[in-house]
């Protein structure tokens, strides 16, 4: 049993503030331990529900979050940035997919910095018509190899986003967001044996959760916030919609990180 997890910061046990999720900032290596140890217990909980091979993707930004010395045997790490694919070493050879420390797209209440790729920058993206954040962008990616999104830990209103996307899907809710920056969260213990049970019983849907697939070609719509930052995609192909909003058609659901 082969799993893939992409993982993020913004949605790690006990994380709200913007210090504790940007590199260099004062609360940031307290940030970078929550990840970690919320990594930990996926990947225990994997390991104890069966899985053979776990790869795990740092995917918050520059990919240099996890301590690295930390992490538990029986598992592989993507690490640093750089190249492409968005995904790398995602292949048709995993059984399934999920989510570690992951937040709800852009514009949702109640959620603890949700956005969609750029807490600034964006303003909503859709595929096909459907409003989509970042766990929405796996998903589809994760179709192209017929890979279903089995787990994700992160906070309230990234499990129901999930669960609305992608059907049953185990998840663990460890906070609950007042405001983008405050949040009512679980025990650091509770969490931890929410996410490792989560991530043991996900195993169970191996062979009974679909993947989120999407229809050829796609098309992406994404809104942004200010009529400049349109130009970029624009002068590489993209249709302007209106001020700013840009559309771009696509051939592969590998292309769903593309702009």
């Amino acid at each position: 049993m082969q799993i893939y997890l992409c993982t993020d910061m913004e949605g790690a046990s006990g994380v709200t503030m913007r210090d504790e999720i940007e590199p260099g900032a004062p609360r940031y290596e307290f940030g970078r331990r929550m990840l970690t140890q919320d990594v930990v217990a996926a990947v225990e909980g994997l390991k104890a529900g069966g899985a053979t091979r776990i790869v795990v993707l740092d995917g918050h930004g520059g990919g240099s979050n996890f301590l690295y010395d930390q992490l538990p045997s029986g598992a592989e790490y993507v690490c640093g940035q750089g190249g492409t694919p968005a995904l790398p070493f995602l292949d048709g050879s995993f059984n399934a997919v999920g989510f570690v420390g992951q937040h709800a797209r852009a514009g949702t209440p109640n959620a603890v910095w949700p956005h969609t790729q750029s807490w600034e920058h964006v303003l909503g993206l859709w595929a096909n018509g459907v409003e989509i954040g970042e766990i929405g962008q796996f998903a589809i990616a994760a179709g192209h190899y017929d890979l279903p999104v089995i787990f994700l830990s992160g906070d309230r209103a990234a499990t129901s986003e999930v669960k609305e996307l992608c059907g049953e899907v185990e998840t663990a809710a460890v906070k609950e967001g007042a405001s983008a920056t405050r949040a009512r969260c679980m025990a650091l213990s509770d969490a931890h044996d929410a996410i490792y049970e989560a991530a043991k019983h996900s195993l169970k849907l191996v062979g009974k959760a679909r993947p989120y697939k999407v229809s050829l070609p796609l098309e992406l719509r994404i809104r942004f916030t200010d009529v400049k930052l349109t130009d970029g995609p624009v002068s590489t192909g993209a249709e302007r919609v209106d001020r700013v909003t840009v559309r771009r058609v696509v051939d592969s659901a590998l292309e769903v990180y593309r702009v």
